[in-house]
């Protein structure tokens, strides 16, 4: 097999990579139903890179054409029962699949080649927001804002941190491990005193592009470091963020963003979380203290490592833990949305296409893990120390 090339420490797609991209939101298509009109309905989508198209012509990876800007995938599969009208907004069913983004300074005969987690759209409809180039598990941070990011003027594709399989995998890993140790420790040891009132903590675990996307971070929730999480922790990551919360200081800090030239905002924002918090007429369900989230501790300890993927899991090994606040999953751009205004959609999936935020519970416990979005205020907070995060050097 040929050896993987790389721009931007990300690998180069081409027609023999044997990759696959799968649409994360569906690609929804009005679909005859029984005696009614068209029924809009959702389909996952899926595209090989070994169809590419308009593809570089001179210059080969392992003899194969190279995905550049301007290519596609032939065809997208997986929504031909949406034969009524095809897909809301391209018509049509079995399209191409286009990209969306590519290198910004490294190109093929003359155009941008492009890279492993750049964004795709399948059949003209669905942009691939969370699964994207390598597969990915649906769920994203730093991604929680509309428009033009307050620091860097970017949108929100140019902060995302998807988590994959491999860093949700290491972080139940952790969690297991970290459950049977507080079973073999007794009853007056530090770690069972930590959750005598039921106290629990976010595990976060995260990739960065050294060493291919491949070197792993750990960091768990607090304003100190939970007893013994550094060594295990460490049987399952390269590298374990131990000690307090982060600072406004810290994770402004992990920002190195040319175009990072208003970090005021960033620290106005944390203020005002803090004032909220201490607002007794204000519910602040969702909205830990700033600084003390796993992810953040983790963005903020890696110093300069580029995210590459990430997860936060919750882990207590006594008390059932659950919360319910707003998370974006997916989003369409004002042009798309336009295009749905004359079709009838079900409420809640016009809502999670326009990328609205919808309540959405999550729950854990001694026998359950999975993973959690991030609480109101990494919402508020995260995506300020990632701007332009693909685009940077590593370490």
């Amino acid at each position: 097999m040929t050896k993987p090339v790389y721009a931007n420490d990300r690998q180069i797609l081409h027609a023999g990579d044997g990759l696959v991209h799968v649409s994360a939101p569906p690609d929804v298509c009005k679909t005859p139903s029984p005696g009614g009109p068209p029924m809009p309905v959702p389909y996952v989508n899926s595209a090989a890179n070994r169809d590419l198209k308009k593809g570089s012509k001179r210059t080969k990876i392992g003899n194969k054409s190279i995905a550049i800007e301007g290519a596609s995938l032939k065809t997208s599969t997986g929504d031909e029962p949406g034969s009524a009208g095809g897909g809301l907004m391209s018509s049509k069913t079995k399209g191409a699949m286009t990209w969306q983004t590519a290198s910004p300074n490294v190109q093929v005969e003359g155009k941008a080649v492009v890279r492993f987690m750049d964004v795709t759209m399948h059949n003209g409809n669905t942009f691939n927001t969370a699964f994207q180039a390598h597969g990915g598990t649906g769920f994203a941070y730093a991604d929680d804002f509309d428009g033009a990011c307050p620091i860097c003027k970017e949108g929100p594709e140019r902060h995302r941190i998807l988590e994959d399989p491999d860093i949700a995998s290491r972080a139940n890993d952790i969690i297991k491990d970290l459950r049977a140790e507080y079973a073999n420790r007794n009853r007056h040891d530090s770690l069972r005193v930590a959750f005598k009132k039921g106290r629990g903590y976010m595990i976060a675990v995260m990739s960065c592009l050294c060493n291919n996307g491949k070197k792993t971070w750990a960091a768990a929730s607090g304003p100190t470091t939970l007893d013994g999480f550094a060594a295990i922790a460490g049987r399952h990551v390269d590298n374990v963020i131990s000690g307090g919360a982060a600072t406004v200081e810290t994770l402004g800090a992990a920002n190195r963003s040319p175009k990072a030239t208003a970090m005021d905002a960033l620290d106005r924002r944390w203020k005002a979380i803090n004032t909220l918090r201490k607002n007794p007429d204000f519910d602040s369900a969702g909205y830990s203290a700033p600084g003390n989230c796993a992810a953040a501790k983790l963005i903020a300890g890696a110093k300069g490592h580029v995210p590459a993927r990430m997860t936060e899991r919750f882990f207590s090994p006594q008390a059932e833990w659950s919360a319910t606040y707003s998370v974006r999953s997916s989003r369409l751009s004002n042009e798309q949305l336009q295009a749905l205004a004359p079709v009838e959609l079900d409420a809640v999936m016009r809502n999670a296409l326009a990328g609205d935020a919808e309540p959405v519970s999550f729950r854990a416990g001694p026998d359950q893990i999975q993973t959690v979005a991030s609480c109101h205020t990494c919402q508020e907070l995260l995506y300020m120390a990632v701007c332009q995060k693909d685009d940077l050097p590593c370490g």
